[in-house]
């Protein structure tokens, strides 16, 4: 019996003891790892060769963490453009310097801020809550993040959600509760959520694999 055989009986013989043994749950297990995630597709799928402008905007009363802003509209572009959703992103700073140099900017609408900036589209990401402890209380830490989005052409205006006025609500991102006295805490934990809202967007434009968190769960039901 060549080396082959002998793995390939090994590891039929190791399936057939899960099944035996695990019933239901081993059933569920089998299915997990041989069958391939279901893939989701894309909430709206965005024309090619576009340029776009992320515009992140928070109301500075409920802004805990200003640098936010900074942090998820960089991390957003990175992955429009790694997933090949966008030809390319508008830089943070060529927005930050256009608000600060037009005296009119908080009076102009999101398209003509896309079309100042040589954008083809605006996807504007509006913060809804943004928070990095579930209590006042240091060192407890919980961070909370919820966003609504909405994707406007600077020529036509907006091009989805066409049917939701606010945008459309991005499920809530949170980090588990934890203890932490590391000064810079603060900081390494807004980047970890704007690193998960940054990827729950930008699936929103591109087809892929369900998390593994959120595959179906019918497997392990059975």
């Amino acid at each position: 019996m060549t080396r082959l055989i002998r793995c390939q009986l090994l590891w039929v013989l190791l399936l057939m003891t899960t099944l035996v043994s695990g019933g239901c749950t081993g059933i569920g297990w089998l299915a997990h790892v041989l069958l391939p995630l279901p893939k989701v597709k894309a909430l709206y799928e965005i024309p090619k060769n576009k340029t776009m402008l992320v515009f992140v905007d928070a109301d500075p009363s409920q802004q805990e963490y200003e640098p936010i802003v900074v942090e998820l509209t960089q991390r957003l572009n990175d992955q429009l453009e790694a997933n090949k959703i966008v030809k390319k992103t508008i830089p943070y700073r060529r927005l930050l310097i256009l608000s600060a140099s037009d005296p009119d900017f908080s009076n102009l609408h999101i398209n003509e801020v896309g079309q100042k900036l040589g954008a083809d589209l605006v996807l504007y990401v509006q913060i809804e809550k943004f928070q990095l402890r579930g209590q006042q209380i240091a060192p407890l830490w919980e961070g909370v993040f919820e966003t609504s989005i909405r994707l406007v052409d600077v020529s036509s205006g907006r091009l989805w959600p066409k049917d939701r006025t606010g945008g459309y609500p991005l499920p809530q991102v949170r980090t588990p509760m934890e203890a932490e006295m590391s000064p810079d805490h603060r900081i390494k934990l807004a980047r970890r959520l704007a690193d998960l809202m940054a990827e729950k967007i930008a699936k929103c434009f591109y087809k892929h694999e369900d998390s593994e968190e959120d595959a179906p769960s019918w497997a392990d039901e059975y």
